[in-house]
């Protein structure tokens, strides 16, 4: 009788045990991590407009094209948006004679045209390299405000000729869109 005892105990003992860690415990609990990558490899985005404290911003870049008077041509948001920043880098080109550069908004029916110019003429000997750099500020004619899909144009006008100037390079343009 005494064996029967002590079993019946040991079982007692180990059954009271493993109620009382299961309900003592706090259980097991699976934790999920989200990783979100918003950049890639190096914070390329693969993207021409981005989100950022509630303010957006959109951005477009080109190579400059050869054989027209109108090497780049960006065109900004689909709503009204503020240019803040532009750039064109001439790295090399043939020829040696000057060029003259307008940079210049226009609406979306004239795509390739200068109508509003934003800043100054720029007389420049290009073969070695030059870049402009414009960061916008608003003035009294509102000059940097875009309409939905207006362009940003960079004009150039050589004393070669369209074709003895050869441009290579890029430009790009950033913007702060303000009517969405």
């Amino acid at each position: 009788m005494s064996n029967v005892k002590l079993i019946i105990v040991a079982v007692v003992i180990v059954a009271v045990s493993v109620l009382a860690s299961y309900l003592i415990s706090p259980g097991v609990q699976t934790m999920v991590e989200r990783v979100t990558e918003i950049g890639g490899s190096g914070g390329d985005f693969q993207t021409s407009w981005y989100r950022f404290g509630g303010v957006e911003h959109a951005a477009g870049a080109m190579t400059i094209k050869t054989a027209t008077t109108t090497p780049c041509r960006i065109q900004a948001p689909s709503a009204t948006s503020t240019l803040v920043y532009h750039s064109i880098d001439f790295r090399s080109a043939t020829g040696t004679g000057a060029v003259i550069l307008d940079i210049a908004k226009t609406t979306n029916a004239l795509s390739y045209a200068t109508t509003t110019k934003i800043g100054t003429t720029y007389l420049l000997v290009v073969s070695t390299g030059v870049t402009i750099v414009g960061s916008s500020t608003p003035t009294a004619a509102d000059i940097t405000i875009f309409n939905p899909n207006d362009w940003l144009v960079f004009k150039v006008a050589s004393t070669e000729g369209v074709g003895g100037y050869v441009p290579t390079g890029f430009c790009k343009a950033e913007w702060i869109v303000n009517g969405r």
